[in-house]
């Protein structure tokens, strides 16, 4: 009879690690069951990329902006759900103002096909967004990171790493960070 290896112990990522960037976390209310409770009574500065009045059924599937603080029980929550797909986090500049966030980011919930038809973006997915990211060229980082974003922080597949994205140069590189160990693993990719 074998079981299943055990599961390694993992740190806990490294979110807020700049001065002078806040972070940011876009979070799915489809693969995060339960969010919007915690996500009321946090206090936090959040708000839908969806606007309007949503039918309830619809508010609790959908995305979500929230302004994190290092020690707030929220944040807990959130990194207690890392692997989990539930969304993406982003550091921008402390000084930005949530509006000018919120709305860079809903500036690509959609996106046109080839034949002009328009699609919704899940990009708040980690396991969509990590793949997107290493294909942009000049022109869709500046879409995507603009004057806001510094980096963009991922959950790896497996959830044992981090996933940092900047704009180098006209083109995203990728930083790679174990959470299964104390050292830092680092892949620059083009």
């Amino acid at each position: 009879m074998t079981t299943d290896p055990t599961p390694p112990t993992l740190r806990k990522p490294p979110l807020f690690t700049v001065e002078g960037l806040a972070v940011h976390a876009i979070l799915d209310g489809a693969t995060l069951p339960g969010l919007l409770e915690p996500l009321d009574t946090s206090e936090l500065e959040q708000a839908c990329l969806f606007s309007g009045e949503l039918a309830p059924e619809v508010a609790e599937k959908s995305p979500y902006l929230v302004r994190l603080e290092p020690d707030s029980a929220f944040t807990d929550w959130v990194l207690d759900r890392w692997g989990r797909h539930g969304g993406i986090f982003l550091a921008v500049d402390d000084e930005l103002p949530f509006k000018k966030v919120r709305n860079h980011l809903r500036g690509f919930l959609e996106v046109r096909g080839p034949d002009d038809e328009i699609f919704f973006f899940r990009y708040y997915d980690p396991r969509v967004f990590s793949r997107y990211l290493p294909t942009v060229n000049a022109t869709e980082a500046e879409t995507v990171f603009g004057d806001v974003v510094d980096h963009y922080a991922l959950e790896s597949e497996t959830g044992e790493a981090l996933l940092r994205y900047r704009v180098s140069d006209g083109r995203v590189d990728e930083e790679v960070v174990s959470l299964t160990s104390d050292r830092d693993f680092r892949f620059l990719s083009q």
